[in-house]
């Protein structure tokens, strides 16, 4: 009986993000950028985004308290994700609460406590149209772990409370850096759960607890009752054999190559095993001729939000992979690249996605990658970013670094300056970068004035390469016809020929990334 609740896989799925990322008191957050991520993990399941229709400085109490009303009063039945993200505080004890945009700086009062979030959630759970759902409820907040404690600890104490949901917290008593709940997801769907079509709530949540160096996931169901089922099949054009040697390479790889740098240069839908990257020849002969002759140095990669940026370096990086390169051009994924074409072999000694790291973070990858000592315990970046020009100096050993998505990263402007600007300046050591031009830029925006971002890496005509990353309508085209012939090989789409030719032509022809 339960087995047949979690089965239906023809049931809605509702994205419903609760996301404030400014306020009167406290810092803003970029929690667009988090909610727009985590809705693309979530398409393939035939996630539906609810979006809130209220400016983010105007999502008081009042807001939050209607927000909520509506996510607790469901219009159609189906299966719900709760996604909460901004600033937390907890004492550590009894009180814990989520800041709305008017919450005093500090956060003692005039919160969401998890009490209230409680009771949303139980009422959504009696209500007719929610009852035979499910419901995730993730708190990317700082402190999150007590706040998600405080809310199983009160559903427990209401024997009629909900029984069919799932809790997530992002981080433990200290700051929740925004990106690191994306990244986990991205591995869990995309890489532990790659070749799955339905994913087990308690098993997700085994997976997300894991990832989450042990944050709080409280799963209040029964194993088979509530399931997250993939409405896009899983999609292959490689045998099982090819498959699993493609998954052996994949393995031996950093989680940030394998999660976000891979996934990337495929150009597939999140969990799918096939590759369909197009053009870009241009661009990947300049970035593949500068890492073959290039020996010091900043190569900084830049395009509009949406260019294909991480694309292009995900490419080149699993070009430069040998082994990864022989699994893929075997399974007819990759095709070779021209025998005029530098084939730089294994260059790169740390690759780093930036999304949500600190300047200490990275720091603290490139000195294992390097091989210094553990860096010093200062908070403070100038000591961090000393410390580790000065180490690195005294290797005197050649060194690459590839980091993408700076203008992800927690403090973009102080890691461009104070410690990627500063890396490139060393003898011997080389930095390629993919990054915006402005931290002000974002999908379907107007391109701001400002190129704060190139400015403070430094990133001017005698001290750099740039590589600027436009559109390829051409490429486009192609781009979107394999996907969609793809998807009608499969049966997954319903189209003849002209229809995709059609289509593709459309698509690439538009003016926008």
């Amino acid at each position: 009986m339960n087995a047949a609740i979690g089965g239906n896989a023809e049931r809605p799925l509702q994205f419903f993000p609760v996301a404030i990322g400014q306020y009167r008191d406290h810092p803003p957050l970029d929690t667009k950028t988090e909610v727009a991520g985590i809705a693309e993990l979530l398409a393939p399941f035939g996630a539906e985004t609810r979006d809130w229709e209220v400016e983010e400085i105007d999502r008081g109490l009042d807001a939050v308290d209607g927000r909520l009303r509506e996510w607790s009063e469901p219009q159609n039945a189906g299966d719900t994700i709760l996604y909460w993200t901004g600033h937390g505080e907890s004492d550590g004890d009894q009180r814990a609460l989520l800041a709305h945009a008017l919450s005093p700086r500090p956060l003692a009062t005039s919160g969401i406590t998890p009490q209230q979030l409680v009771s949303y959630l139980t009422a959504r759970e009696a209500h007719r149209k929610g009852k035979d759902g499910w419901a995730i409820v993730i708190i990317d907040a700082c402190k999150s772990a007590r706040f998600v404690e405080l809310m199983s600890a009160d559903v427990n104490r209401d024997p009629a409370g909900a029984r069919n949901f799932l809790l997530v917290a992002t981080s433990g008593q200290g700051t929740a850096n925004l990106g690191t709940f994306r990244k986990v997801l991205s591995t869990v769907l995309t890489v532990t759960f790659r070749a799955d079509d339905s994913i087990d709530l308690w098993h997700l949540a085994t997976e997300l607890r894991r990832n989450l160096d042990g944050c709080p996931v409280e799963v209040k169901t029964v194993p088979g009752r509530a399931m997250l089922h993939r409405r896009v099949p899983v999609l292959t054009q490689t045998s099982l054999d090819q498959l699993a040697e493609i998954e052996t390479v994949l393995d031996k790889l950093s989680d940030d190559e394998r999660r976000h740098f891979v996934p990337k240069a495929s150009g597939a839908e999140l969990g799918e095993q096939a590759w369909y990257f197009e053009g870009r020849q241009e661009e990947r002969h300049q970035i593949l001729t500068w890492l073959d002759t290039v020996h010091r140095g900043l190569l900084v990669i830049t395009g509009a939000a949406g260019s294909g940026k991480s694309a292009l370096l995900g490419h080149i990086l699993v070009h430069t992979q040998p082994e990864l390169r022989r699994v893929l051009e075997a399974a007819g994924q990759l095709t070779p690249l021209p025998a005029a074409s530098p084939q730089p072999c294994d260059p790169f000694h740390a690759v780093v996605h930036l999304t949500g790291a600190t300047p200490r973070d990275l720091v603290a990858r490139i000195a294992r990658a390097a091989g210094l000592e553990t860096p010093p315990a200062s908070e403070e970046l100038n000591v961090q970013s000393d410390w580790l020009i000065n180490g690195m100096r005294g290797r005197g050993q050649p060194f690459t670094l590839l980091v993408d998505a700076l203008d992800e990263a927690y403090s973009p402007l102080a890691t461009a300056d104070r410690i990627l600007r500063r890396l490139a300046a060393l003898p011997m050591t080389r930095v390629i970068v993919g990054t915006r031009r402005s931290p002000h830029e974002g999908p379907d925006l107007s391109q701001p004035d400002d190129r704060y971002l190139l400015d403070a890496l430094g990133a001017v005509a005698d001290t750099a390469t740039v590589v600027r990353v436009g559109r390829d309508s051409d490429a486009m085209t192609r781009y979107v016809r394999r996907r969609l012939t793809a998807a009608a090989r499969h049966g997954v789409l319903q189209a003849e020929q002209r229809q995709i030719d059609h289509a593709a032509h459309a698509i690439g022809a538009l003016d926008r990334e």
